[in-house]
């Protein structure tokens, strides 16, 4: 159990919502708070303050030529494994969000390494802070044409992009896809 900051202690006592009241709770039966609890309110802070300085984290992007990729391969049949379709690519994954979950027809953005940066809404992507101007730079790059950044994927790693095998076959290496999945996902 960490020390509780100033602007943690007076945000969960003045704030109605549930969580802020729960972590209120906790504290009164506790003494304090953990170490994610106290990151988690932080967070929120750091977001209040970019929102009331007028900063917006949301960026208009192209999804049209994805969201086709990801129904076609919806209406397709492809199988996914452990989920919905996504794609690969050089520095990050694309996955649609499932249809029964909090974010239906959402695109969820994370990077290589699993690092959540945000979603993708109705064309406007809503990043997280650990989404960096180059990183932000690149996912709206690959949005303009997905395709062409999934085949540079899977050149570059030997890997498809929509799948995650190893390509295999010659055809596969060359075009930088398989072509089952380049069926599949209309691409």
């Amino acid at each position: 159990m960490s020390a509780i900051p100033q602007p943690v202690v007076n945000w969960i006592s003045t704030n109605q919502s549930s969580f802020a009241q729960s972590l209120l709770s906790y504290k009164l039966r506790t003494g304090s708070l953990s170490e994610k609890q106290i990151a988690a309110v932080e967070k929120i802070l750091e977001r209040d303050k970019v929102s009331k300085a007028g900063v917006s984290s949301n960026h208009q992007v192209k999804v049209d030529k994805l969201m086709n990729a990801f129904n076609a391969a919806i209406k397709n049949g492809f199988k996914f494994g452990k989920g919905q379709p996504k794609l690969r690519f050089k520095d990050f994954k694309a996955s649609l969000a499932p249809a029964s979950g909090a974010n239906p027809g959402a695109i969820y953005i994370n990077d290589n390494d699993g690092t959540y940066l945000g979603k993708i809404v109705n064309g406007e992507f809503i990043k997280r802070p650990e989404c960096t101007e180059v990183m932000l730079s690149s996912i709206t790059k690959t949005m303009e044409n997905p395709l062409v950044e999934a085949i540079k994927y899977g050149r570059a790693t030997g890997k498809c992009s929509c799948c995650g095998r190893t390509l295999t076959n010659g055809e596969s290496i060359r075009l930088g896809i398989g072509p089952i999945c380049e069926s599949k996902f209309g691409l």
